[in-house]
């Protein structure tokens, strides 16, 4: 199994529309139970420059994603990709093309909601345009959201679905929800990109500000003037900081590796004229060019960011004061110039919620890994200078079942476990352990290797032998056993000549006509060649040997439609995410039923990656779920 998904347990529509009068916007509006989601830009309906957006708001349950990974159902962080996946809903209604969507975690919580009318926005609640819940407005107009760790989406034809990496948002999520920093969980806001991007604040004018060791006054665009505070750090606040800070902590002193600060009041500017990424371009300089000394050339602010209705700008040096460190300078803090976020309409890009009819169809996080596992048990070669290196390297599993359970060896746990090879005269091994190579060209008689899952562990090994039949004997390094391996047969690349045409016959040992959602069967493979002739000897046995696909992927689809519930992942790491395990029994993957919805019968379909090529087989498997 190397899929899993996590349905959005809360989504909305907030807007900031006109309602028909052209007059009164709908900033008040709520969309929370609807079973769709849009966003749009309409720019000039009310006049030649009103602008009204419809945006998204998406939560998923990340407590389930932290009770998985602790329970060992998904990998650890750094061995698995979360994607966002949103599908398009069709309508009937104008749809944008070749627009941007930019999708950003939000930074703070907010309510779904029980409105429905996404027509003249006459159900009113939170979240909306102007509030997270009832109690707390977002400090900009149409929700916050974090600058860092922003994703886009090009949309070429309007009809795509969004489906894009998110791994680095949800393993923040995840590292916050577990008490060790990281960024609080409040989902995503996708909206339509604006192009231009456009300022954080309604001026056109760059500001002065003189600086002092105390407070200052900083104004700007009709703005009232604000009290703030310009401190420089010292020894004490310097050590309550790390290097790294996130841009978007509350500053209370300057963290490392800044040495001063700015705040200035951006106010409560129109969203109309807001991009909050747009804090990137604020360039901040010193007024007079006789006080740009040679180590304060090219000032700009290296983290700037919003905190509130506050700008905050970091810098490195202590650029606001002369050589001596004593007498203020005057700066300017400059801004973009103000553009309107959009200059023409983008309409309606329509997706279906979480309360869509449509089982498949949901927003929904994907946990997506590769979990094959390869144990070269029944393909062990012996090196040979004809293949690269990487195919010389056999890879073999122990699997430590006890009473029918996987189970660490208690000695071992989850360390290192050390294993030899041995030549196997007839049932046993026998000898002393055989030399291989190690990691570096060395040779050595043991490798190590270590625990890969509960109760099972792997080493990796290339040896150039003769012997037809070796033994793995699995020990702790210091002479203490605790297992050895079934035989293995010896294979040589050079005795196989004969080009793979790629044409098998395949079929699905174990399958059953019907599965309950809460099964998680292992579908087992059996597959040989399919012009395959034996030859025959006075004696035939009934024990045909599975031919071994290196690189197999399957797909399973709903027959009623041709739906795709799980699409190919051939792609190399975790976009391989139906890659086949084998061992010594053949090719094999696991198939985890409460992806499917009930009610319906599902096709499988394999395809074989040989001689560079993907070859997609003709058999088809079927099976129910109820």
């Amino acid at each position: 199994m190397a899929i899993k998904r996590y349905t959005a347990n809360a989504d909305n529509t907030i807007t900031n529309a006109f309602e028909a009068n052209l007059q009164t916007r709908g900033t008040g509006s709520n969309m929370g139970m609807s079973d769709i989601l849009e966003t749009f830009v309409i720019y000039g309906q009310a006049n030649s420059s009103s602008l009204e957006e419809a945006r998204i708001l998406v939560n998923f349950p990340i407590a389930d994603i932290i009770t998985d990974r602790d329970a060992g159902l998904i990998p650890a962080s750094g061995n698995m990709d979360f994607y966002l996946r949103i599908h398009n809903a069709p309508h009937g209604q104008t749809l944008p093309k070749d627009f941007t969507a930019r999708i950003c975690p939000v930074s703070a919580s907010w309510q779904e909601g029980y409105g429905l009318d996404m027509e003249t926005y006459s159900d009113l609640g939170t979240s909306n345009w102007l509030y997270g819940d009832p109690n707390t407005p977002w400090h900009w107009e149409g929700a916050d959201c974090y600058m860092e760790d922003r994703n886009f989406q090009h949309f070429e034809d309007g009809t795509e679905d969004i489906e894009i990496d998110v791994s680095t948002v949800v393993e923040k999520w995840i590292i916050m929800a577990t008490g060790s920093g990281g960024m609080p969980r409040h989902g995503f806001l996708i909206a339509i990109q604006g192009d231009p991007m456009t300022q954080v604040g309604p001026t056109t004018d760059p500001f002065t500000v003189n600086v002092k060791s105390g407070s200052v006054t900083v104004g700007y665009g009709g703005v009232l003037p604000t009290a703030k505070t310009w401190t420089t750090m010292t020894a004490e606040e310097k050590a309550t900081f790390t290097a790294g800070t996130s841009c978007y902590e509350t500053v209370t002193s300057t963290p490392q590796p800044y040495v001063s600060w700015l705040t200035l009041d951006a106010g409560s500017p129109s969203s109309s004229y807001i991009d909050p990424q747009a804090t990137e371009l604020i360039e901040v300089m010193t007024t007079d060019p006789a006080e740009q000394f040679a180590n304060r050339d090219g000032i700009i602010p290296a983290c700037t960011f919003l905190s509130g209705t506050s700008v905050v700008v970091l810098m490195q040096n202590r650029i606001l004061f002369d050589n001596n460190e004593n007498a203020a300078l005057d700066i300017s803090i400059e801004l973009p110039n103000v553009e309107p976020l959009f200059d023409r309409s983008y309409y309606t890009k329509k997706f279906f919620a979480r309360g869509s009819e449509h089982f498949y169809l949901r927003p929904k996080l994907e946990a997506r890994w590769d979990s094959a596992r390869k144990d070269r048990r029944n393909s062990f070669y012996a090196s040979s200078s004809l293949v690269p290196g990487t195919d010389n390297l056999n890879t073999l599993y122990l699997y430590n079942q006890v009473r029918g359970q996987l189970q660490d060896i208690p000695a071992v746990g989850t360390g290192e476990l050390s294993m030899s090879l041995y030549y196997g005269a007839s049932t046993a091994p026998a000898g002393t352990a055989l030399t291989c190579s190690g990691p570096d060209g060395i040779g050595v008689t043991q490798v190590t290797g270590g625990c890969v899952a509960t109760g099972i562990y792997s080493a990796s090994v290339p040896i150039d032998t003769t012997f037809p039949y070796l033994y793995d004997v699995w020990h702790n390094g210091a002479g203490t056993e605790y297992v050895t391996g079934s035989q293995i047969s010896v294979r040589s690349f050079s005795t196989n000549t004969a080009v793979d045409t790629g044409e098998y016959v395949s079929n699905i040992t174990n399958m059953k006509p019907a599965y309950a959602t809460s099964e998680k069967p292992r579908m087992r493979m059996f597959i040989r060649d399919k012009n395959w002739n034996p030859t025959i000897y006075s004696v035939a046995t009934t024990n045909i040997e599975t031919k071994i696909i290196e690189n197999a992927y399957y797909n399973v689809f709903r027959i009623a439609d041709d739906f795709d519930v799980i699409s190919y992942g051939t792609g190399s790491a975790n976009a391989g995410y139906t890659q086949m395990s084998y061992d010594k029994d053949g090719n094999y993957f696991d198939v985890d039923m409460s992806l499917f919805e009930a009610g319906y019968s599902y096709g499988i379909k394999v395809s074989y990656r040989v001689n560079n090529r993907y070859e997609e087989q003709t058999e088809l498997f079927k099976f129910r779920v109820e």
